[in-house]
């Protein structure tokens, strides 16, 4: 099964590109959860938590094949 079939594909994407959100303003560019580094940190962790396990889960299944 092709890795971007799996469930826990887009809840892991869109979790990894919401944690690296910038803002752009007339004076600068910054980080989106600057003003909220513990929420970004949070996106970031639950992020690499799914990715892990959607890639454990998809190489078990490769081995049992």
């Amino acid at each position: 099964m092709p890795i971007y079939k799996h469930k826990l594909f887009s809840p892991a994407l869109f979790l990894m590109l919401l944690s690296i959100t910038f803002k752009f303003d007339s004076e600068s560019i910054g980080w989106f959860w600057s003003e909220q580094p513990v929420v970004g940190i949070m996106l970031a962790a639950t992020s690499v938590v799914l990715w892990s396990i959607l890639l454990a889960t998809r190489n078990k299944k490769t081995e049992s094949i």
